[in-house]
């Protein structure tokens, strides 16, 4: 499965944290450059969002972050392939993450998004 990674230009930090955790598994990352809400043009930042929505304004570091996704998004839709991985640069990969990058026979037929999260306490698993 493809694996497309979220990076910001002005975070090579992050660029190679992320190229050592997925050395460490075998994966292979497709970096998405970012779209940075310190350089970005408002016109940018507001073509898809309706201004003063119900959730109120949205911040641009937010609408920049979900047009990152959008970006990568629309290069796995220029693929064939049936399903792909989208991480964002500051993502801790566990050594099982080795197992659900390598394939996509795990996941679900018929489901169209999966999403994997950690939340809460470092002792809690969550997936």
């Amino acid at each position: 499965m493809q694996t497309y990674l979220i990076n910001l230009a002005r975070r090579p930090d992050r660029l190679a944290a992320m190229a050592r955790q997925a050395g460490i598994l075998g994966v292979n990352l497709e970096r998405v450059e970012a779209v940075d809400a310190k350089t970005a043009e408002a016109e940018q930042l507001d073509r898809w969002f309706a201004p003063n929505g119900p959730l109120g304004e949205i911040p641009a570091g937010d609408k920049a972050c979900l047009l990152s996704h959008r970006l990568a998004w629309e290069r796995f839709l220029a693929t064939t392939d049936r399903h792909a991985v989208f991480l964002e640069d500051d993502v801790r990969l566990s050594p099982g993450a080795r197992v659900l990058l390598a394939g996509d026979n795990w996941i679900p037929s018929g489901a169209a998004v999966v999403k994997l999260e950690h939340y809460g306490p470092k002792v809690q698993l969550v997936l």
